[in-house]
């Protein structure tokens, strides 16, 4: 198994993957997804955000390839395209390092304005 020290590849692969999980409406889609397959309907419902939210963020999961979609009776439906997520949540739902901000305690469908967007937070990682 590659090791993100020795292989700069696999360490960039694995990177785009937690950026692709760095949105707490798209974590929290992958979470649901762990339980097995579901509409956007059922996403939204379950999450209690707008469809239209939720289709936004499974566009990018699908882009990231780390969910899959087939149709049946005319619906979208979602579930995992790497089964090991499943893992790797279970993995973040345990870690009790820090505790959750108060900022994230409300429940809505978007990260706090105060927090910087992936695009910002990009510029200001130097590369290697």
């Amino acid at each position: 198994m590659p090791s993100f020290m020795e292989d700069r590849a696999f360490a960039g692969s694995m990177a785009d993957i937690v950026k692709a999980l760095g949105h707490p409406v798209r974590l929290r889609i992958i979470a649901l997804l762990c339980r097995g397959e579901a509409t956007v309907s059922d996403i939204a419902r379950t999450l209690s955000a707008p469809p239209a939210i939720v289709s936004q963020q499974l566009r990018i999961l699908r882009l990231s390839r780390l969910v899959d979609t087939s149709r049946a009776e005319g619906f979208a439906v979602y579930r995992l395209a790497e089964p090991k997520l499943a893992n790797l949540i279970q993995c973040l739902e345990g870690c009790t390092l820090h505790r959750v901000p108060a900022r994230y305690q409300a429940d809505d469908a978007s990260p706090p304005e105060d927090i910087p967007s992936s695009a910002e937070r990009d510029l200001s990682i130097p590369a290697l």
